[in-house]
C-alpha cells in the first residue's frame, strides 16, 4: 500500500499536482502495439507513396462508425456515471451537482431532477461525494465522507453509504471489511442489480445494501485505474494488466496476453481507458485514445471498431469517462468535457474520408492532435493523417526520423504541414521547402488579437515561414535578493557558488544532479545565442556556456555524497518511467517548486507552462514572501520557448485545404484547449485564462518519500497578477533554439565536458565540427 501511495504522489508531483491528474496525454502516432490489431480503418503508418496508395484504397472501402454528439445538458455535466436503463432511457448521475439527468430519445433531449440526498450534502462544508451509480431500474447508490465530523484520522467508519430506491425510500449505512476502513473510487451496478465498487486499496468489492455486507471479489496486483460490470463479466485495468472476472464461476483471468500487450502499449501513464463487456460475444471492449477495440477473451486480435483519429477519442483535451455498449452494437461514450457522443455503424459512408492532407511532427504534439479533432467535426469529408517521427516505441532516433522526412520532401512526397519543432527550419527556408505564411497570418490576425511578438518571432525580410501555436516562459525563482544578481551566466555561476558556501551541503542549489540536468536548465537562457546571424556556431558564446556550466555543475555537487546523488538520480528515473521517458516535464516549475519547498533545492530554473503553473507559483510566493521570480535571461534576453511552430509545405498538393486547416490552429476554439503545452498565442484566450472552468480556489498538499509535507492555497489569479503575467508575455522577443540536431550535439559533448571526460576546448571543437558538417548537408 505504501508503494501505491508513493506512486500517486509522484503522479501528482510531476503532473501539476492536483491539476492534471488524469489529464489525457493521448497518442495519435503510428505504432505497433505489441499484439495483432485488425482495423476497420487501416490508416497509413508513414509518409511513403505506398502508404498513400493504401489510403486511396481505403478511401474506396465503405462503412465506418459515425460519431454523433448527443444533445447538450444545460450548465454541463459530469459524464462519469452513465447508465442505460431497462426501458432504454439514458441516465447520468452527476454527484458534483446532485442532479439526475434522463433522456428517453437517445440523448437528443434531457430532463433534470434533483437527488435530494446528494444536494443536501453538497451544501455542507467539507463533505466529499466519493462515488455514485444508478442501476437499470432507477435505484441510486452513493458514498460520501463528512470530513468535518471526522475526529479520528484512523477511524474505520469515515465513509458513509446511501441507497435510494426508485420509490424514494432511502437507507444510510456503514461498511467495513476485515476491520479496515473503506474508501470508494468508483461504483457500478451489474445488469442484475448487484453492486460492485473499486476502493482506494485497489480492491474490487461486492456490496449488499440489504444486509450491509461486503465481499472482496479480487485485489489488483498493482494500481487499478477503472472497472466495468454489465452482465457476466467484470473487467478492470491497472498498469497494463487486464482483469476479467466471471461473476458466475468466480474465475479471474489476468493472463490474456493479447489484451495485456495492447493495454501496455496504449494505456500507460495518464492515458486512461474505459471498459465494457458483452456476454453474448464473450468479448471485452476498450475505449482509449486510439479508438474503440473489441477483443474476444483469450482471442488472437484486438479488432479496431472506431478510429481515434476520426473521433473525439483522439482529442488530448477530451478524456473518456464513461462507455456503454448498446444491444444493437452501437456505443455511448461520455467525456470529461461534458459531451456525450453516440457511435453507430453506417455502411454507406467511406471507411476513410476521400479528401486527405498529411501533417508531420518529430515528436508528439497534443495541440495538433486537438486541432485535427476540431477540424474533423466541421469538415467530416477531410481525413488528416498525423505522422510522428519519434514515438519512443522503437529504435528510431531523431536523426533517423529527420533523414526520412528529408528524403520524402526531396522526392516530392512530403507532408502538407510540418511541426517545425526540432527540425532544421532555416535549411528548409533556404531550400524553398516552406510556404510564406505572411498573407495567411494577416488574415488570421484581422479577426482577433495575438502576441505578435511570438507569432512573428521568425519574421524575416523574405517572409514568415514558421508560426508557434503556443509558448512557454522560462523564469528563475528563489530568494529575491539572490536571483536579482543572476542576469548572466557568470553572475548565476557566482551566485550558486556563494549559496553553496553558506548552505548545509545536503542538496543541490538548482536541482541539477547530472551534467544533462544542468545543461537543460541553462539552455533555456542561452540557446538562442549559440548561432550567429549567418547561421554558424558562435564559438565564443559556446565556450562561455560550457565553461560556466561546468563551474555550476561542480558547485551543485560540492560535498554531496554518492548516496545522496544516486538517490536523487533514482528518484528521477522513477518519474521518467511514469512519464514514458518525457523528462522534459520536470523542467516545468511546478514539480521543482515542491522540491524547493521540501528543501531539495534552493532556486528553481524552469518554464511556466500555463495558468496552472502560474497558480502554483503565486501560491508559493504567498507562502514564503522572501521568494520572487524574474525572466531567465543569461546569454540571450527576453527568452521564450516556442511550442508547435507550424510550417506549410510549398509543394502541398491541396493548398486550399492545407491553409484552411492552418488558419484554424490560431482560432479561439483551439487556442483555449488546455493540453499543457504552453500559453496560447491568441490574446483573447490568454485574457480569459483565469476565468476557465478548471481554475478554482482550493487547498492542496503533498508529501515526499521522507514523509515531509507541504500544502498550498491555490487562488484565482487577480487582475493585477494577470496583468503582470501579460506584461511578461508581451515582452518576450527571443525564441529558444529549436533545432534538435544542434541541441543534441551541444548536449552530448557538453555532458562529456562537465563530467571531465574531455576538455573544454576539445568539446567546443567537436561541437563546431559536427554542427558545421550538419549545416552544410
Amino acid at each position: 500500500m505504501i508503494n501505491k501511495k508513493r506512486r500517486i504522489f509522484y503522479i501528482l508531483l510531476v503532473s501539476c499536482l492536483a491539476f492534471i491528474v488524469g489529464c489525457s496525454e493521448k497518442k495519435a502516432n503510428d505504432k505497433s502495439n505489441g499484439s495483432t490489431t485488425n482495423s476497420t480503418n487501416e490508416n497509413a503508418t508513414n509518409g511513403s507513396v505506398e502508404d498513400k496508395d493504401k489510403l486511396n484504397q481505403n478511401a474506396q472501402a465503405m462503412g465506418r462508425y459515425i460519431e454523433t454528439p448527443c444533445g447538450t445538458i444545460e450548465n454541463g455535466v459530469d459524464m462519469g456515471k452513465l447508465t442505460i436503463m431497462e426501458d432504454k432511457t439514458i441516465v447520468i448521475l452527476d454527484t458534483r451537482t446532485g442532479d439526475l439527468h434522463t433522456s428517453k430519445d437517445e440523448g437528443e433531449t434531457w430532463e433534470t431532477e434533483e437527488v435530494r440526498g446528494i444536494k443536501s450534502l453538497l451544501v455542507k462544508p467539507n463533505c466529499e461525494i466519493t462515488s455514485g451509480a444508478v442501476n437499470r431500474k432507477g435505484d441510486i447508490f452513493f458514498s460520501y465522507i463528512p470530513w468535518d465530523e471526522i475526529t479520528d484520522a484512523n477511524a474505520t467508519n469515515m465513509e458513509r453509504y446511501v441507497y435510494i430506491a426508485k420509490n424514494g425510500e432511502e437507507k444510510e449505512f456503514k461498511l467495513t471489511i476485515n476491520n479496515n476502513a473503506l474508501r470508494l473510487q468508483k461504483a457500478e451496478f451489474a445488469n442484475d442489480g448487484v453492486l460492485y465498487a473499486l476502493t482506494i486499496g485497489d480492491e474490487i468489492i461486492k456490496i449488499n445494501p440489504d444486509d450491509e455486507s461486503v465481499e472482496t471479489v479480487f485485489e489488483g496486483e498493482s494500481y487499478l485505474n477503472t472497472f466495468a460490470i454489465d452482465g457476466l463479466y467484470l473487467v478492470a485495468e491497472g498498469e497494463g494488466v487486464g482483469y476479467i472476472y466471471n461473476t458466475q464461476t468466480k474465475e479471474l483471468i489476468m493472463n490474456d496476453s493479447v489484451l495485456n500487450d495492447f493495454l501496455k502499449a496504449n494505456v500507460k501513464g495518464d492515458q486512461l481507458c474505459q471498459l465494457a463487456a458483452n456476454d453474448k460475444e464473450n468479448a471485452i471492449y476498450v475505449a482509449c485514445s486510439e479508438g474503440v477495440y473489441r477483443h474476444v477473451i483469450n482471442g488472437n486480435v484486438m479488432e479496431q471498431l472506431v478510429s481515434g483519429e476520426l473521433t473525439n477519442l483522439g482529442s488530448p483535451s477530451n478524456r473518456a469517462t464513461s462507455f456503454k455498449v448498446k444491444e444493437d452494437g452501437s456505443f455511448l461514450i461520455g467525456y470529461d468535457s461534458g459531451e456525450l457522443d453516440s457511435y453507430s455503424y453506417n455502411a454507406e459512408v467511406p471507411s476513410v474520408p476521400s479528401n486527405q492532407i498529411r501533417i508531420y511532427s518529430l515528436r508528439e504534439n497534443k495541440t495538433i492532435q486537438q486541432a485535427i479533432v476540431n477540424y474533423r467535426k466541421n469538415n467530416p469529408d477531410v481525413f488528416i493523417k498525423l505522422e510522428i517521427g519519434v514515438t519512443g516505441d522503437d529504435a528510431v532516433t531523431s536523426t533517423d526520423a529527420i533523414q526520412k522526412l528529408n528524403t520524402s520532401i526531396l522526392a516530392g512526397d512530403g507532408p502538407d504541414l510540418i511541426v517545425l519543432d526540432g527540425l532544421p527550419m532555416d535549411s528548409y527556408i533556404e531550400k524553398g521547402v516552406l510556404y510564406d505564411l505572411s498573407e495567411a497570418m494577416k488574415e488570421v490576425e484581422q479577426s482577433d488579437t495575438y502576441f505578435t511578438n511570438v507569432t512573428h518571432a521568425y519574421q524575416t525580410e523574405n517572409g514568415l515561414y514558421g508560426v508557434p501555436m503556443k509558448f512557454q516562459i522560462p523564469i528563475i525563482i528563489g530568494n529575491e535578493k539572490e536571483i536579482t544578481k543572476a542576469d548572466s551566466l557568470e553572475k548565476l555561476s557566482q551566485m550558486i557558488q556563494d549559496m553553496r558556501a553558506g548552505d548545509n551541503k545536503t542538496a543541490t542549489i538548482m536541482g541539477g544532479y547530472t551534467p544533462k540536468e544542468v545543461l537543460e536548465h541553462l539552455e533555456m537562457g542561452c540557446s538562442a545565442a549559440w548561432l550567429t546571424k549567418e547561421g554558424k556556431i558562435d564559438e565564443e558564446k559556446l565556450n562561455e556556456y560550457l565553461r560556466y556550466a561546468k563551474a555550476i555543475y561542480e558547485s551543485e555537487l560540492e560535498d554531496l555524497t554518492e548516496d545522496m546523488i544516486s538517490t536523487q538520480i533514482g528518484y528521477r528515473k522513477e518519474i521518467s518511467d511514469m512519464l514514458n521517458g518525457q523528462m522534459s516535464k520536470l523542467l516545468s516549475i511546478t514539480p521543482q517548486l515542491s522540491r524547493m519547498m521540501f528543501g531539495d533545492q534552493q532556486i528553481v530554473v524552469g518554464y511556466v507552462d500555463g495558468i496552472n503553473d502560474y497558480q502554483m507559483l503565486l501560491a508559493t510566493l504567498k507562502q514564503d514572501t522572501s521568494i520572487s521570480y524574474q525572466r531567465f535571461d543569461l546569454q540571450s534576453g527576453y527568452n521564450f520557448i516556442p511550442k508547435g511552430i507550424m510550417g506549410v509545405n510549398s509543394a502541398s498538393k491541396d493548398m486550399d485545404t492545407t491553409l484552411d486547416f492552418y488558419k484554424s490552429l490560431y482560432s479561439e476554439k483551439l487556442q483555449e484547449a488546455d493540453v499543457r503545452e504552453g500559453f496560447p498565442v491568441n490574446k483573447t484566450v490568454f485574457a480569459k485564462l483565469a476565468k476557465g472552468k478548471d481554475i478554482t480556489e482550493s487547498y492542496i498538499g503533498s508529501s515526499d518519500r521522507n514523509g515531509r509535507e507541504v500544502s498550498y492555497h491555490l487562488t484565482i489569479p487577480t487582475d493585477e497578477e494577470m496583468k503582470r503575467l501579460l506584461e511578461l508575455a508581451e515582452g518576450l522577443t527571443t525564441p529558444s533554439l529549436m533545432d534538435n540536431t544542434i541541441q543534441d550535439t551541444v548536449e552530448t559533448f557538453g555532458e562529456k565536458v562537465l563530467s571531465g571526460e574531455i576538455s573544454l576546448d576539445d568539446g567546443v571543437k567537436a561541437i563546431i565540427q559536427k554542427v558545421d558538417l550538419y549545416l552544410q548537408e
